[in-house]
């Protein structure tokens, strides 16, 4: 991403945050129109000038996935020699290929340039290197010291300790920033040489690519000694959004139009919950426009958020095709999310993690061949499971508001069943 090490206490002034949007979609749409064949046909007769811009989007017709997947070459531009390449397993496992231009870098470069005070010494990050997703790189305007564990956390540990001279910016590391899988890896290997996290005074962890559930939130801040924020994004689109630390939701990029929008009509949704649709601006998105792109992903929005920012602010609740929801009309009724699960079976060491990720055995489901449908928890279950049933399903309704509203209306019933570890055949990251 392009704002893979940005530290998340910069302030900035959103104020202004709408006006670049409204400035940047004609010419990401003109943009669009010329380089990419697919664009130039979907765009063909249409007026790419119209105000106001941000309104005027949904004139647009939606890029889904299989659009993407199936396109991809023809939404992509010609591209000689990328900056670098991105990859991203998408929901499916097969790799898509995301070329960046050094157009798009020098663009992110720019956009960095004045996001801190210059009266202010810079915070120096260690960006522990990701595994997955491609690649990561590292702007010149955020003082960054990559470093990785594969021959174990000697050279992590030592870096952290150090005291640093580099003009403008602060003598030590006070953010760490990685992917989830990574920091989660990096801490299990200093508990296990009794290193306390908390003693290198860190300020900031940063973490992004994957669900932080309650209880990873809270193990994380207690061995770091340090607030945890998290951000959220996909590999397709330049910009993402970032946790705030007023609110504790999501404000995304100036340079990305988020829109959420009802998971049939696909009208609008300002205030509730709808399926992200996100467009990544010019110049930061070039060589594979993305405009209105549906990703699968549900959210809660808000418009007024009680931090006080103008942006909507965006709670993040699993991908729509994990979460459990029934038709009503024209409409849809959610009853249970996946991170709502991850976050009451990640209470319980006896549920089986995958190897590698440690991502939970789980599978939600609706059971419509049932007296009145019965929504089924399956988990891989791995020790004594006495009481542990009832135990789950008082957690999971105390969690969910809407599983217990759903129940209280008699749309469902809840089952928590355990199965034997390898019993499910796919499991779907959180």
């Amino acid at each position: 991403m392009l704002q893979s090490t940005i530290g998340a206490e910069v302030s900035v002034d959103r104020s202004l945050a709408d006006d670049v949007r409204e400035s940047l979609i004609p010419r990401t749409l003109r943009h669009a129109s010329l380089v990419s064949p697919f664009y130039a046909k979907r765009l063909t007769g249409m007026d790419l000038d119209f105000a106001p811009a941000l309104p005027g989007l949904v004139r647009i017709p939606l890029l889904t996935k299989s659009d993407l997947t199936e396109n991809y070459d023809s939404i992509c531009m010609p591209l000689d020699s990328p900056q670098f390449i991105m990859y991203t397993s998408g929901t499916d496992g097969h790799e898509m290929l995301v070329p960046v231009s050094p157009e798009e870098i020098a663009a992110g470069e720019t956009h960095f340039a004045d996001v801190w005070p210059s009266d202010r010494q810079r915070p120096l990050t260690m960006s522990l290197v990701r595994v997955g997703h491609g690649g990561q790189w590292f702007s010149s305007k955020v003082p960054t010291i990559p470093a990785h564990t594969t021959y174990g956390p000697d050279q992590v540990i030592s870096l952290l300790r150090r005291r640093f001279k580099f003009p403008g910016v602060e003598d030590r590391i006070t953010i760490l920033e990685g992917n989830l899988l990574t920091l989660r890896a990096l801490t299990a290997k200093l508990i296990a040489q009794n290193i306390r996290g908390q003693d290198f005074g860190l300020q900031l962890v940063l973490t992004t690519g994957w669900y932080v559930t309650a209880r990873a939130r809270a193990e994380l801040e207690e061995f770091w000694g340090a607030r945890l924020l998290d951000r959220y994004g996909v590999t397709e689109v330049n910009g993402d959004a970032k946790q705030c630390p007023q609110c504790g939701k999501f404000h995304f990029d100036p340079i990305v139009v988020a829109e959420t929008v009802k998971p049939r009509s696909k009208q609008p949704v300002y205030d509730g919950i709808g399926l992200i649709v996100l467009t990544g601006l010019w110049p930061f998105n070039q060589v594979a426009p993305k405009i209105r792109y549906e990703i699968g992903d549900v959210v809660q929005v808000s418009s007024n958020p009680g931090c006080g920012l103008s942006e909507p602010a965006y709670e993040f609740l699993g991908r729509q095709n994990q979460s459990v929801f029934v038709e009503q009309g024209s409409e849809v009724r959610y009853l249970l999310f996946p991170t709502e699960v991850a976050d009451v079976l990640d209470e319980y060491a006896e549920v089986v993690r995958r190897q590698h990720t440690g991502f939970l055995n789980f599978r939600s489901t609706l059971d419509l061949s049932t007296k009145k449908p019965c929504l089924r928890l399956e988990v891989e279950w791995s020790g004594p499971s006495t009481g542990k049933s009832d135990e789950i399903s008082s957690a999971l309704i105390n969690r969910s508001a809407y599983l217990r509203s759903a129940m209280a209306d008699g749309i469902c019933e809840l089952e928590v069943v355990f199965q034997e570890p390898n019993f499910l055949s796919h499991i779907h990251k959180v």
